[in-house]
């Protein structure tokens, strides 16, 4: 905070300061001059800036009522009023009810702090933790991950650097090497790569659909950016302002409801070893993703056809049988050996039962 401040008083002119509203963030404990000085030095880059501004305290199991002194709770107290009188708004984790915490290019931060971290909150209240990284050591701290190495492939993917082996690689990978306890963030788009990098459509074109459909249902999580329901086919600004030109009929809503309302409902959705992907061998395995999760007595068979072609599918015997529904068309399928499969380009069979 000092060398911003520094920065601020000493190198921005006048006639420089940008327009865009920036927040700021404060992250206090009950060290009372420590506290003291953040939340000073927070309020003036605010003003600064004028710019909104928080300050985030967490109370740790020995700061609860009954455990902390008189003189420290005075000082957090008179810290707090502070903070209110100075423009801040004032967040307490115990009190506020925050799920959880994503934690920004995690790996730049020592390991340690991360530990500390979780040791002083797990008693207080159990937390969501996501990490910006790929880094396997710091992962025994975080309960999810962002799947960087498998959008890295799938972009190779479609510029034709890469193929259906080494995209299946990164999944065996994220399942041999990595704690079992954390899993990963799958996405086609995020507040980086769409600003940066490009759009999921710049970068994936007509197949950002079906690995939209791979992120809701592989084993993981699945990250929905601002837009995509639109769908949102530009670069937003990133430092400024940028607002999300929203339809009255997103054309995509309904698409992304069915396949979340897919993943709270169905039991072998559910994340972890419970209901692990299984591969079914297929005729086209060059271009055709297929895989089935069980759990529960129930099943879900997805195919994703990533080619530009329509193809006839054949699974391998001995995986799928019976009667499923079809999730896009909400027919019945009728499974039987030997039995085919049309689908279109980039497009995904998904098969319920």
């Amino acid at each position: 905070a000092g060398q911003v401040e520094r920065k601020v008083d000493y190198e921005v002119t006048a006639k420089e300061r940008p327009w865009r509203h920036e927040r700021f963030l404060a992250c206090i404990s009950s060290n009372h001059t420590v506290a003291q000085n953040i939340i000073r030095k927070t309020a003036r880059l605010a003003s600064y800036y004028n710019s909104k501004w928080y300050v985030l305290y967490v109370q740790t199991p020995k700061e609860s009522a009954d455990k902390i002194s008189l003189a420290a709770q005075r000082h957090l107290i008179n810290n707090f009023k502070n903070a209110t009188e100075l423009g801040a708004e004032v967040v307490r984790v115990k009190e506020t009810n925050i799920d959880g915490f994503r934690c920004d290019m995690a790996h730049l931060v020592p390991l340690d702090f991360w530990r500390q971290a979780r040791e002083a909150l797990d008693p207080v209240k159990p937390l969501f933790w996501l990490a910006e990284t790929e880094d396997i050591r710091y992962l025994e701290v975080f309960d999810c991950c962002y799947a960087w190495q498998w959008m890295h492939e799938t972009e190779a993917f479609f510029r034709s650097n890469s193929d259906l082996r080494k995209l299946k690689e990164v999944l065996i990978r994220y399942r041999r090497d990595f704690p079992e306890n954390t899993t990963q963030l799958f996405f086609t788009s995020n507040h980086d790569e769409n600003s940066w990098n490009g759009t999921e459509y710049e970068k994936y074109g007509a197949g950002a659909k079906v690995l939209a459909v791979f992120s809701a249902l592989w084993n993981g999580l699945p990250l929905v950016y601002s837009g995509q329901e639109i769908p949102n086919t530009r670069r937003l600004a990133f430092f400024d302002k940028d607002r999300i030109e929203w339809t009255d009929t997103p054309a995509l809503h309904a698409f992304y409801q069915l396949l979340l309302n897919l993943r709270r409902q169905h039991p072998a959705l559910v994340t972890g070893t419970a209901a692990l992907p299984a591969w079914i061998p297929n005729n086209a395995e060059e271009y055709v993703l297929s895989f089935m999760r069980r759990n529960e007595g129930r099943e879900l068979v997805v195919l994703l056809n990533l080619s530009p072609n329509q193809l006839f599918i054949q699974l391998e015997d001995g995986y799928v049988h019976g009667t499923y529904t079809h999730l896009f068309t909400n027919e019945q399928v009728n499974c039987i050996p030997g039995q085919s499969f049309s689908i279109k380009a980039w497009d995904a069979i998904v098969l319920v039962k």
